[in-house]
């Protein structure tokens, strides 16, 4: 098996190729040339890092020794500290090698020792952002072929962060799983139930990349749909009773979390992929009754996370809504509202003992739940979260106008969260504009994927593109989990630490000096971004440009915003202004109205029974039309003369045919 390390930009590349007993040669890319290390140079490597006696070892004492090296590549579920700390070892592994491979490695020329053909080879002179042209790919095209589905899959976990709109196609291990689905029809289940094994908890990328995985697979039959329910139901019910009633060692418990987690994401992308009758074919009642068991009973926030999110995806579709009423969801849901928030339906967390991790994952199934009982689960004798709240002191909200059609925001118009496949963005209601320096902060919930800063009122995000804040001329990001700064789709690494659950963003702009920088819990980074520093727009139009606070979030992000209406964590050292200050908002326009309550004046308006279905685009007119090939039928005749794909799957529409009942 070969292995990659990219050792420019201390990427540890993943916890199953490091496994250096098991691998017959390792590919690193160091100084301007991929070099293939033989399996025993590269495990002489891996065991001096480890050393006692080096720096990073001493931080990690239970790696002393060949017996420990062993049991960490036989236990990765136990190893995430070590591995994680490989990433910093491999930037001294020039000094490293220098001692094991007689100065094999040199700064101005590929080799200058003398090392056996067998041990290490320069393998092509390109850098590693060229993989898909240069000649490792050619080379070594045939090895990725030779790998499981499950490396495939952790691959490309790998991959993903180097991934942007442009180069989507660069997720070389996505394309080879694609292409073996596309070549064997019966690959799709067993590559969903890979995906359950493969993907590791501790990665903050891991939900997104089941999401990808499962949206870039080819469409599956209803057969195999109808399989794929079965398989589901077993596992889940298997996964969540040895997690609730049995007594697993504790290895056994993380593995059983990580499957089962996985299993959730799986089933929650399949519902919102194929929202219809392919969605009612795969959720049965005992799925229902599972996953509404997960969400009342687990203990591990993880799990009642996840089994929120899934529920409302099913929901999505007519059908399995109705099932999940008589299944009495909306009283389950209110319990855990209760258990989980305040009463004065601001989402106000109550305290939980347990880690800042768990704690932040109860605060996103607080979010979930109560979202869902405003937009999707009506509830007798419940008041809506709207109707609860005192927003006197909020003067500046996000934009529920001005934000794509999947983002979730709060009542409050500070919390968002995005459970969609698609890269969904907002801008708030206020604007820093002319002079001065202007603050806002945002708490992470989630740690993954989130580009946050500051967007013109040009800026054009586009969520199903995945273009989003920081990726056109009129704005600028900042993602902590890649350490990007991004403008105009360009992006400059900083040295700032990867951001986690709970830090806090500061984002600071400077009109006077037309710069913009960020903070990490209150320390500023190095890395100031400068405007007009292009010719188009120019300096000119930043002069007097309106400058939004603005977010764009990937799949299963949650974020949390404060322009000023709260006191600030780490409000920066100099004499600044807030958007609260500004910013005035009526009573009418700060109401963020629940999609139920929508849908209910649309019915009322137009004299429409309650009981009778209407179109999932226009909500006036009743389904009268069937898009194939996907067989979806939740839409109007009119609607759906103005689709080229199905807006439920984005399959492409190649018939329209008149539902039979109408």
């Amino acid at each position: 098996m070969n292995t990659i390390f990219n050792i420019n930009n201390s990427v540890l590349v993943s916890e199953f190729v490091i496994r250096a007993l098991n691998v017959t040669e390792t590919l690193f890319w160091f100084d301007g040339n991929y070099r293939l290390l033989s399996k025993p140079l590269t495990s002489s490597i891996l065991q001096s890092l480890f050393n006692p006696q080096h720096n990073t070892a001493r931080r990690h004492p239970q790696v002393q020794s060949q017996q420990d090296l062993n049991l960490l590549f036989s236990n990765p579920e136990q190893s995430r500290s070590p591995f994680a700390a490989i990433a910093g070892m491999f930037s001294c592994l020039n000094r490293c090698c220098s001692s094991l491979c007689s100065n094999s490695f040199d700064q101005n020329g590929p080799l200058v020792a003398n090392p056996t053909e067998t041990d290490f080879l320069v393998v092509a002179q390109d850098g590693p952002t060229e993989r898909s042209n240069n000649a490792f790919t050619q080379q070594h095209a045939g090895n990725f072929r030779q790998l499981t589905n499950v490396q495939l899959i952790q691959q490309s976990l790998i991959e993903l962060p180097d991934i942007t709109p442009e180069n989507f196609e660069e997720l070389n291990a996505l394309e080879l799983l694609i292409d073996r689905a596309d070549e064997n029809d019966d690959l799709w289940l067993p590559i969903l139930m890979d995906i359950v094994v493969a993907i590791p908890l501790g990665n903050p990328l891991s939900e997104p990349v089941i999401a990808i995985i499962i949206d870039q697979l080819p469409n599956p039959s209803r057969g195999m749909f109808v399989e794929a329910a079965k398989a589901v139901l077993t596992a889940c019910n298997e996964l969540s009773t040895g997690i609730t009633r049995g007594k697993p060692e504790k290895s056994q418990t993380v593995k059983m979390v990580t499957q089962l987690r996985n299993l959730l994401v799986m089933l929650g992308v399949l519902a919102e992929k194929y929202a219809g009758p392919m969605s009612t074919s795969l959720f049965t009642e005992g799925l229902g009754l599972a996953l509404l068991e997960l969400l009342r009973a687990s203990k591990n926030p993880l799990i009642q996370l996840h089994a929120a999110v899934t529920l409302e995806k099913f929901a999505k579709t007519g059908a399995n809504k109705q099932m999940l009423m008589r299944l009495n969801a909306d009283q389950i849901l209110v319990k855990i509202e209760d258990a989980l928030c305040s009463s004065d339906g601001a989402g106000t967390r109550k305290q939980n003992k347990g880690t800042i991790v768990d704690e932040y994952r109860r605060c996103q199934t607080g979010f979930c739940v109560m979202w869902a009982l405003d937009n999707v689960f009506p509830c007798d004798g419940r008041k809506y979260s709207v109707e609860r709240l005192d927003l006197s002191g909020v003067n500046v909200m996000l934009d529920v106008k001005d934000a794509t059609k999947h983002l979730k925001l709060a009542p409050d118009g500070l919390e968002i969260r995005n459970d969609a496949l698609s890269f969904e963005s907002v801008r708030a209601t206020c604007c820093a504009r002319g002079s001065g320096k202007w603050y806002f902060e945002v708490t992470l919930f989630t740690c993954g994927i989130m580009q946050i800063g500051w967007a013109t009122d040009r800026c054009a995000y586009q969520s199903e593109q995945g273009v989003g804040i920081g990726d056109d001329p009129y704005s600028f990001a900042y993602d902590g989990c890649r350490k990007l700064l991004w403008h105009d789709q360009q992006n400059l690494p900083t040295t700032h630490p990867k951001w986690k659950q709970g830090d806090v963003l500061g984002a600071l702009l400077d009109l006077d000096k037309q710069e913009m920088t960020f903070s990490l819990n209150g320390k500023f980074m190095k890395s100031v971004q400068k405007m007009g520093v292009r010719p188009d727009p120019s300096p000119e139009y930043y002069k007097t440009a309106p400058f939004y606070p603005a977010a764009s979030l990937m799949t299963f992000q949650h974020a949390m915003f404060n322009f000023g209406n709260a006191p600030y964590k780490y409000p920066p050292a100099m004499n600044f202004r807030s958007l609260n200050e500004t910013g005035s908002m009526t009573d009418e326009e700060k109401k963020i109205v629940p999609r139920l309550v929508v849908l209910e004046q649309l019915r009322q308006e137009h004299d429409v029974d309650s009981n009778v279905p209407t179109c999932v685009i226009c909500y006036d007119h009743t389904p009268s039309v069937e898009l194939l090939p996907c067989k979806h039928d939740e839409f109007c005749n009119q609607c759906s003369q103005t689709l080229d794909k199905c807006p439920l799957c984005r399959t492409p529409i190649e018939q329209r045919v008149p539902l039979k009942h109408v």
